[in-house]
């Protein structure tokens, strides 16, 4: 179910969209933290489909979403839910 991305990779690549798209890369930030799972999904912001659907975090399943910052440059993101 996908590689995860050590803690300095992930870093860096958060640093070098920041560069080059400052304004969609602060945006995207802001929507992992306010809208991880729109119920109205758009091109730009969805859940992976097929075998990309899920990931595994500290052993448990999660749905993976994408947001596209800029053409090439995507950030993914795992989305659990908090148990009570």
């Amino acid at each position: 179910m996908g590689h995860p991305l050590r803690p300095g990779e992930a870093a860096k690549g958060w640093e070098q969209l920041g560069v080059q798209a400052a304004g969609n890369t602060r945006a995207a930030w802001h929507l992992m933290r306010t809208d991880p799972a729109p119920a109205a999904r758009t091109e730009r912001h969805h859940r992976l489909k097929g075998e990309l659907a899920r990931g595994v975090h500290r052993g448990e399943p999660m749905d993976r979403w994408q947001i596209e910052v800029t053409a090439g440059g995507r950030v993914w993101y795992l989305l659990g839910f908090v148990h009570v």
